[in-house]
């Protein structure tokens, strides 16, 4: 996914736990979906964070960081980026894993947990790390990809986004395919058996994708209330939780698809979201803010 250019900045490795920041706020909206966003806290110290996802098995979460060298290196492949982890809200690690030569690491976006095994989407290739052992991370690269976004997984396979080659890729067994085709896609994720995808400035909207792509994408029909799409979670009971990049807003959108609502606004670039599903945590990378904020969905 394309990112706006920002100024440079002297990162501080500081990590922050607070409770009292105003930015990033509570927000009403005219439309209900039941669900309302309290804040807990943020971890700051990251390093142009761009995706958050979460681990149940291993109690944590991880964080991907470009860590740009340039004012424009969203995608500059220059092995500097690292993954962080998340306990109990807090970086431990801040740099958990690295790029090497055999597996370089420059501007990962979207990550995913499947089978042991953290799946990390980076610009033309998904380096896979080992979380269980020892084994060195292995590098799966899908044919004629052009900038992978966001892998999710159904429980079987990894699917993976490609922004600006408009295009989904399924990996299983080391392998990649290209199943479907959606212009723009970015963050990805499944509901319910459905693979639902967002997209970026052009269309802004949510898409049920066919992962077989023998149907075409179907578009949610809500694109007047988002400006550019980047990250999506679901709960159990069918409502998306969307994050806006461009608009600095993070959207709850009700099971039948009707009714919008801003959970929170006030963001700085909020990138992709990750969710604690059980606990109902949800994680905001704030990208040029280099934090996350972590937010707990609340029943009306």
């Amino acid at each position: 996914m394309m990112r706006p250019p920002v100024c440079a900045a002297v990162l501080l490795a500081t990590l922050v736990l607070s409770t009292g920041c105003d930015q990033g706020k509570k927000a009403d909206s005219p439309g209900s979906v039941g669900w309302s966003a309290r804040k807990l806290g943020e971890v700051g110290g990251m390093s142009t964070p761009e995706s958050v996802v979460v681990d149940p098995a291993r109690a944590c979460a991880y964080v991907s960081n470009i860590q740009l060298t340039t004012p424009d290196g969203y995608w500059a492949d220059d092995n500097q980026a690292f993954i962080a982890r998340l306990v109990d809200h807090k970086a431990a690690p801040l740099k958990f894993k690295t790029g090497s030569d055999k597996a370089r690491l420059s501007a990962p976006k979207g990550l995913t947990v499947l089978d042991g095994k953290l799946y990390a989407a980076d610009i033309t290739r998904m380096v896979v790390f080992d979380l269980v052992g020892q084994a060195e991370p292995v590098v799966i690269e899908p044919p004629n990809a052009k900038g992978l976004n966001d892998p999710a997984t159904d429980g079987q396979a990894v699917y993976v986004s490609d922004y600006p080659g408009g295009q989904v890729f399924r990996i299983a067994d080391a392998q990649a395919r290209r199943v479907a085709a959606l212009e723009e896609i970015n963050g990805i994720t499944f509901s319910g058996g459905k693979l639902l995808a967002v997209t970026w400035e052009k269309t802004h909207d949510i898409f049920e994708v066919d992962p077989t792509g023998k149907s075409p994408p179907k578009p949610f029909g809500l694109a007047s209330h988002f400006k550019a799409l980047d990250g999506i979670e679901a709960l159990d009971d069918g409502t998306l939780i969307v994050s806006d990049y461009v608009g600095g807003k993070v959207f709850a959108v009700s099971p039948d698809r009707k009714t919008v609502a801003v959970l929170i606004e006030g963001l700085t670039q909020p990138a992709d979201i990750g969710l604690d599903a059980k606990s109902k945590v949800l994680y905001v990378p704030e990208m040029d803010a280099n934090k996350v904020s972590i937010w707990k969905l609340e029943k009306k």
